[in-house]
């Protein structure tokens, strides 16, 4: 038994440090490399980024047709409207942090930040991703739309073995009957007095430009198609967020781009992680002190807790604010807590006069309830900050939730077992648990 719980002991103390340098340091396989590090986030108060101006403009400014000027309500519609698909451009993209603010009636500020995650590192193509108005139609071969952007619900970018690229559509129910009506009559089309070309054909029509073109041969019911096109994939995914998301009613330019430097100064996050790793190893100096080798399980579950949070952040590409770094520390000094709520409830019932392995699974277990209900309220709690909080409030309940949750994973699966499995290492140590058992009372 107590060579089966030192091996089970060993192999987990292992595993978490392995594991917490395989996240923080980066490990290589050959070709491919496992660097979680290199992919958390950071805002522009850590990390800076660009701003830019981007202004909504009037149908009549560049019209020689003396369009008509955007009333008050217009604007009014026009600027929500953009707030919301240039937010979902953004979120696409992986700018959650990303922030947008009007300023005056037709400008909308945009900052956000840029590094070495970021879906672009160009601001030039950030602003023109923002700033393309995403229409896309369906035209025949005579250039007359027979399909708006209206018309158009999803479209997909769809690539097959051989390394020929689609871009597939779907219609609305008012767009599949028109497609029927317009595809059955240039199917009947024949050849060009003019120049003996072919005009049963439609094309596919982005931004001032064809981009696939297909023969009909029959009228199209379904009210789908698929066309090839030779656009290259990054550039046919980013078109179909784009259409997706819907594209601008009205057209809107970029006014202004610059750099943004770290808000909070350029020594900020070295600041942080220096203040973060000290007062997490004071923490597990204490909780070694007072709890001695329960205590030393404690710590090796912290460090566990950090890597498995550093991990969840990298994958989430959640980005992170000065509020989410105090967020995620107010989740380690939970992920304390919690692992001395399972410490205690072993000290509690090994007081109580319980051989040490009893102690454990009594304790461990009713310590492992008090976790979990702890948890649920903290998260219930936090849920409130998200939902109803402003943006500061929100980054910081984000982050502290995920490392919440990853704090009552890891305090059940691992420093439950842990505890457990150093007393049946050395169910006779009671010295190095907490002393005597008069000592630790």
């Amino acid at each position: 038994m107590k060579l089966r719980s030192l091996i089970g002991l060993v192999l987990v103390v292992a595993f978490v440090f392995a594991g917490a340098y395989a996240v923080v340091f980066g490990v290589s396989f050959g070709m491919y490399s496992f660097e979680p590090m290199r992919a958390i986030s950071l805002g522009m108060d850590l990390q800076g980024g660009t701003s830019a101006v981007l202004r909504i403009k009037d149908p009549g400014e560049d019209s020689t047709e003396g369009a008509a000027p955007l009333t008050e309500q217009e604007l009014y519609d026009a600027q929500h409207e953009v707030l919301r698909i240039m937010r979902a451009r953004l979120d696409e993209k992986g700018y959650t942090g990303a922030t947008l603010e009007m300023q005056g009636d037709r400008e909308i500020r945009v900052n956000l930040p840029i590094n070495e995650t970021s879906a672009f590192r160009d601001a030039d193509q950030i602003v023109k991703y923002l700033a393309v108005k995403g229409d896309l139609t369906i035209l025949d071969s005579d250039d007359n739309v027979i399909i708006p952007s209206s018309q158009i619900e999803l479209v997909m970018a769809q690539e097959d073995s051989m390394g020929y690229r689609y871009l597939s559509f779907s219609l609305t129910k008012e767009g599949k009957e028109a497609f029927e009506k317009a595809t059955a009559e240039i199917a009947e089309r024949g050849i060009s007095q003019e120049d003996y070309s072919n005009r049963n054909y439609i094309k596919l029509h982005y931004e001032g430009t064809d981009i696939a073109q297909a023969t009909i041969k029959s009228a199209i019911e379904t009210g789908q198609g698929s066309v090839q096109t030779n656009i290259p994939m990054y550039q046919l995914e980013e078109l179909v967020q784009v259409v997706n998301n819907r594209p601008y009613s009205v057209e809107v330019e970029a006014t202004e781009m610059r750099s943004v430097s770290p808000s909070l100064g350029q020594n900020a996050l070295r600041g942080m992680m220096i203040a973060g790793i000290a007062g997490l190893l004071a923490l597990a100096l204490a909780m070694i002190l007072c709890y001695r080798v329960p205590g030393l399980m404690a710590a090796i579950s912290m460090l566990g807790h950090t890597a498995l949070v550093l991990l969840f952040l990298a994958v989430s590409r959640l980005q992170i604010t000065a509020f989410g770094m105090a967020g995620l520390f107010v989740g380690a000094l939970c992920m304390a807590a919690m692992s001395l709520m399972i410490v205690n409830g072993f000290k509690k019932e090994f007081l109580a006069g319980k051989a040490p392995r009893a102690a454990a699974k009594s304790g461990c277990g009713a310590g492992a309830k008090s976790v979990f209900y702890a948890g649920l309220a903290l998260c219930a709690a936090l849920l409130v900050f998200i939902l109803f909080g402003i943006y500061e409030l929100s980054s910081f309940a984000f982050a502290a939730g995920i490392s919440v949750i990853c704090a009552i994973l890891c305090a059940v699966v691992l420093t439950q077992p842990l505890v457990r499995l150093m007393v049946g290492t050395v169910p006779d140590g009671h010295a190095i648990y907490f002393g005597s058992k008069k000592e630790a009372e």
